[in-house]
This record gives structure tokens, sequence and C-alpha cells, in this order.
């Protein structure tokens, strides 16, 4: 998922493309070669061919997927062989939009809950990571009230 911005390092050179909800962000969003305004909740399947894509992450938006097994399966089908998948989220979401289990849990235990989205949708090498502690930038909209930047908590794997 995407909008006005992806999240990728400046640096990368790469072919990006983007899914959001919201066609005025992703229009926006420099770092995109091109993009597809689709909500995956009411269509999971994505408009592209089999093993088209080398790596998907998908930032900020698990926790809004109603079935996120047939979403999973689909980045899955996305991704050619030795592909990864990468998916990263917040303690910072929607509490009216996310689903209701993720609120009840503690952040290592959506970890868990994101790893088993991946391994039943066959995925591989399986890694967790957290960022955590670092200073919030002073730009950030949030400095004066929150000297800590939110967590980052990311799962990875490989698609066989």
């Amino acid at each position: 998922m995407c909008g006005a911005q992806s999240y990728l390092p400046d640096k990368l050179e790469l072919s990006a493309t983007g899914i959001g909800l919201n066609e005025a962000e992703l229009q926006a969003n420099s770092q995109l070669q091109t993009y597809v305004v689709q909500n995956v909740n009411t269509n999971a399947v994505l408009p592209f061919a089999d093993n088209e894509f080398d790596a998907i992450t998908y930032t900020a938006a698990v926790e809004y997927l109603v079935d996120p097994f047939r979403s999973f399966t689909e980045f899955c089908r996305l991704t050619r062989p030795g592909g990864k998948i990468i998916m990263t989220f917040t303690d910072h979401w929607n509490n009216v939009k996310s689903i209701r289990l993720w609120s009840e849990l503690h952040p290592f235990e959506r970890m868990a809950l994101v790893l088993d989205y991946c391994a039943r949708a066959g995925m591989q090498d399986l890694h967790t990571e957290t960022i955590q502690g670092l200073l919030r930038p002073e730009d950030d909209k949030l400095a004066s009230k929150k000297l800590y930047a939110d967590p980052v908590y990311a799962v990875y794997g490989t698609v066989l």
C-alpha cells in the first residue's frame, strides 16, 4: 500500500509501482513510475502478472487487511521466486479502521501475527526487526509532544 510517500530510500535506483486508495496521493509520490488505485479489501486480486515484481513492501497497512491470507497469497503470486516481501508497521494506526484483534495485541504479538500470515502464504526464511528509541526529527509535527519517534516493526521473508 502506498500514498504520497513510499518510505523507500532515495538512493535506490528502482522502478516502483504503488497501490493505494487515494489517487491524488499516488500522483504526488515522486518515487512511483506507475500506480494503481485499488482497495485490496474489496478486491484482493491485483492487475499484475505472476512473478512480476522482485520485491513488495507493504507499509503501515497490514493492520487494515480484512482477509490477510488472501492478500498475502496474492503478494506471493506477484513476487518472483527468491523475491522478498517486507511488511512494516508502527504503534501508530487508525483504531477505527484496523481489525479489532490488532489493538488487543502487544507489538511483538503483532509481529507474530504477521509472521503467521507470511508462513501461511508459503513464504520462507522469515525474519523480524524492530527499531525504537530514535529521537523524533525536529521538523516532525509531533516533536514538541513526543521526544522519541514511533517504533518501527518489520516482518520479511522470501517467496519460493
